[in-house]
């Protein structure tokens, strides 16, 4: 177990703590460092960084398994960056920080592999909770945030092709491999815990966007979280 700490010491440059961190916190402000750390150190192995130069190199030597990254982070310009980081550790579970994300941001941020969005101060009861169920390959976005995405993507296309969007049209095998895909496994994790082919994942999962009349696994995946009513993520501090 790994003790936080004292605030007064957290440094610009990256900090490690008996050993490589599980979780790197990417921020230029001391207060939103001092939180995180605080809320996860009991459970996880912690890194902090204060600049995107430091952070790119760090991700690519250290692959953590979570990074929660500050959009303020100089440096950071969006899914460009996001897509350079994806590049270098396509493992590494991203969590964006940020006061309100834009509806646009959140879209492309989602489709370059972002795992989820949090208030840069968000209750602390959560902070911990975000962390591991990031880690075990789950999104965190607000339900409010999964509904404007949705709506908006479902609106879209039954301009397009009139199809009402309902999980209920899946065979047992498709929901299986629904909820795999909202729980963040890849074709071929998927394939070997369903004991199949990759490319019989493959077509399941194009029949399901035929069906649903969705796009990608990004829409798969909202629809299922939807389907299971997350509950709205207090934002107050």
């Amino acid at each position: 177990m790994v003790q936080s700490r004292h605030p007064s010491k957290i440094k610009p440059r990256v900090s490690i703590h008996e050993g490589p961190p599980t979780i790197l916190i990417a921020s230029r402000s001391r207060r939103v460092l001092r939180r995180w750390h605080q809320a996860v150190a009991d459970k996880f192995v912690v890194g902090e960084v204060k600049h995107w130069t430091v952070l790119s190199r760090h991700v690519a030597s250290v692959k953590p398994g979570v990074l929660l990254l500050d959009t303020a982070l100089p440096g950071y310009a969006g899914p460009p960056s996001l897509r350079a980081l994806q590049r270098v550790s396509r493992h590494t579970n991203i969590v964006l920080l940020t006061d309100a994300p834009d509806k646009q941001d959140a879209i492309a941020a989602l489709q370059m592999g972002a795992r989820g969005f949090c208030r840069r101060l968000v209750a602390r009861s959560l902070m911990l909770r975000v962390a591991e169920k990031v880690r075990e390959g789950e999104i965190w976005i607000t339900r409010t945030l999964v509904s404007r995405l949705l709506d908006e993507a479902m609106a879209t296309r039954r301009k397009s092709n009139g199809v009402r969007p309902d999980l209920q049209q899946l065979t047992r095998r498709e929901r299986q491999i629904a909820l795999l895909v909202s729980e963040g496994y890849a074709n071929r994790a998927i394939a070997s815990s369903l004991k199949t082919a990759e490319k019989t994942v493959k077509g399941h999962l194009t029949r399901m966007f035929r069906k649903l009349g969705i796009p990608n696994r990004l829409h798969l995946a909202l629809l299922v979280a939807r389907r299971h009513r997350l509950p709205e993520r207090p934002t107050t501090t």
